[in-house]
């Protein structure tokens, strides 16, 4: 098993490979003996780069397995959430560790994206009420709310170099989807309403939105999400 997949890999990539894949499983002793077989052959001190190992995936804390009879396919999955759903969940589980599927695992995707959505829809609102040519006030809470968004862009960048920390990066997004919430609630009266700067919140929208592009949980160029549903997913992958 193992002097096979050394000698198909040589074959294809020759000499040296910048990223080698596979689950948590193989990393001993399936990918230790490619690494000491390879470069005996290829005599050299470094076969591989980097390794990427993902966690396995569990179904209500069981191992994914037919013979357990616990198998559930993407389309199953499909027809009772949302593709957008299933990816919020992906992301909230770091990629090199065990991911359960369960039903409390996918309410907590549904509430995390219930979060954004609503709050796309005040921004929307907002951007209805406030043209964003209109006079901008910058006071202290602007200047606050403008330093947050400034870290989270630091502190999404610095997660992401950190082995792909997408949970942390919902964390962070989620914190400043918060703190804009309460600069937005602190000007609901309509005195107040007049000072709301529209190209901060805006921009606070639109960096969210480029992050979930990323991540494939937006596929439109506008701010906020699409119109898919709970259980539309199915339709997407026949289209795809």
């Amino acid at each position: 098993w193992h002097i096979e997949c050394s000698a198909m890999a040589s074959h294809i990539l020759g000499s040296s490979i910048d990223v080698h894949s596979g689950g948590q499983d193989l990393r001993f002793p399936h990918h230790d003996n490619e690494l000491a077989q390879s470069e005996a052959y290829h005599n050299c001190n470094q076969w591989v780069n980097y390794f990427v190992h993902s966690g396995h995936l569990h179904i209500d804390e069981r191992k994914m397995s037919k013979s357990l009879k616990n198998f559930i396919t993407i389309r199953e999955s499909l027809s009772k959430y949302s593709s957008r759903q299933m990816r919020m969940m992906f992301l909230q589980h770091r990629y090199e560790a065990v991911m359960d599927y369960s039903e409390d695992s996918m309410e907590a995707a549904h509430n995390v994206e219930r979060q954004f959505q609503e709050f796309f829809h005040a921004v929307k609102a907002l951007n209805r009420e406030k043209s964003m040519t209109a006079n901008q006030y910058w006071g202290a809470a602007e200047k606050d709310l403008h330093a947050a968004l400034v870290q989270t862009r630091r502190d999404v960048h610095t997660k992401l170099q950190d082995n792909f920390d997408t949970p942390s990066v919902i964390l962070a997004l989620s914190a400043l989807v918060s703190k804009t919430n309460v600069y937005l609630s602190t000007h609901a009266d309509p005195a107040a309403a007049a000072q709301v700067s529209t190209v901060l919140v805006h921009s606070v929208a639109q960096y969210i939105t480029d992050m979930f592009r990323v991540f494939g949980l937006i596929e439109t160029h506008e701010v906020g999400f699409g119109s898919v549903t709970q259980g539309g997913g199915e339709a997407a992958l026949a289209g795809a």
